[in-house]
């Protein structure tokens, strides 16, 4: 119990990851034990499934005890899919799960059946898997486009402003690659250089 099969990647739907399925339950066995001397339906009652309108949003139930086997799906981060599992003809409610580091209660499901199939015996293969029936993301993840500016744009094009709340503009500021023209206001004089004559020593004899 708590041990899981990996299989191979996959690539479905816009994302790629891997199934873990726990062919003897989820749980340990010193975690079943401790589940089945809890209160029936305490772990419903703790993440507030009891107490929620039918009309709200409800989390997901963790995993049961007593099932036989458990289904785990791992994705990257950040994915959001509406998805449906199944274990062999056991099928799992729609669930919009949302991937994080962690494990959420949404990306295991375990089969309400305590016993595996009946007809099923050692050794014989096991169908699992889920439905992608919607991407929520796959709209978001677009190719970014090629932008062409010519080179008189890009000249004319500014940074933008990294102080938040400004809009306006630096006292000062000019184009790229551009000077401001040159005033008397902006550039010194320079001083005239002294009359060579002036300076030039007297050689008279006297």
């Amino acid at each position: 119990p708590g041990q899981s099969i990996t299989s191979q990647p996959f690539s479905a739907g816009g994302v790629t990851g891997f199934f873990r399925f726990y062919p003897s339950g989820f749980w340990t066995e010193s975690q079943r034990r401790k589940k089945q001397g809890q209160v029936a339906s305490s772990d419903e009652a703790a993440a507030g499934l009891l107490e929620q309108e039918g009309t709200m949003w409800k989390p997901h139930p963790l995993p049961s005890p007593d099932s036989w086997c458990c289904l785990g799906v791992v994705v990257p981060q950040g994915s959001r899919l509406v998805v449906r599992y199944f274990v062999g003809d056991k099928k799992s409610e729609t669930r919009h799960c949302y991937w994080l580091g962690s494990v959420h209660a949404s990306q295991v499901w375990s089969p309400p059946e305590q016993d595996a199939p009946p007809h099923w015996q050692p050794g014989d293969a096991v169908t699992v898997g889920f439905e992608i029936l919607k991407n929520v993301d796959s709209g978001l993840h677009t190719k970014a486009t090629n932008l062409c500016m010519t080179a008189a744009s890009r000249r004319a094009k500014r940074p933008s402003p990294t102080t938040p709340g400004f809009t306006g503009l630096v006292s000062g500021s000019v184009l790229l690659n551009q000077r401001p023209p040159a005033t008397a206001t902006t550039m010194a004089r320079t001083r005239s250089l002294p009359s060579l004559q002036a300076a030039r020593p007297s050689t008279s004899a006297s």
